[in-house]
């Protein structure tokens, strides 16, 4: 039991070869059996905000104690699906790109993450077994519909089968306008 118990694997694929820039993943292997093979993909928000934060603060298998102690998360989502937390677009956590071509549409986005997942599906096949969440928060709110869209449209193989989207940032001109109703009510 403990840590060297939790299967894991990382890395960098590249997904813009004119600037090299890759996306870094963390991936984890969920630990107890479960009625059906699934992944989740975890997106943290920002816009350039780490899903490391999710990995070590929020669902993840281990949760930093202080700056020199790891420990391990007993409320992970790994313990009954795999996990998979991507830092993107490019240039954000450790991902990686040579120049200042950092994304600036949508669009653009969803096709590198698409790109990364179909160079994912090739060291990993056992994906394309698994019902896949995109999953996330805050700015996650705008990548993943447009992530599941691309999926969609360029027919790829994984078997998308669930959004899921916490505090999603969405449609900012409506939230800001509660702002100041719900500071006076509350």
């Amino acid at each position: 039991k403990g840590a060297s118990s939790i299967r894991m694997h990382a890395g960098l694929l590249p997904v813009n070869p004119q600037h090299h820039g890759s996306l870094f993943f963390w991936h984890f292997e969920k630990k107890y059996p479960s009625d059906k093979l699934r992944t989740v993909i975890w997106l943290n928000g920002g816009p350039g905000c780490s899903s490391l934060i999710g990995a070590l603060v929020e669902i993840g298998p281990f949760r930093l104690q202080d700056e020199n102690t790891m420990i391990e998360n007993d409320g992970s989502w790994h313990l009954y699906t795999n996990l998979l937390f991507v830092d993107q677009p490019v240039g954000t956590g450790f991902s990686t790109i040579d120049t200042d071509s950092f994304i600036h549409e949508l669009d653009e986005m969803a096709n590198q993450f698409v790109s990364f997942l179909d160079q994912y599906i090739k060291i990993f096949p056992e994906l394309l077994e698994n019902d896949i969440y995109l999953a996330g928060e805050s700015y996650a709110g705008q990548y993943i519909p447009y992530i599941a869209k691309a999926i969609l449209e360029q027919r790829s193989a994984l078997k998308l089968c669930g959004l899921l989207i916490g505090n999603g940032r969405i449609d900012p001109v409506t939230k800001y306008k509660s702002y100041l109703p719900f500071a006076v009510a509350n």
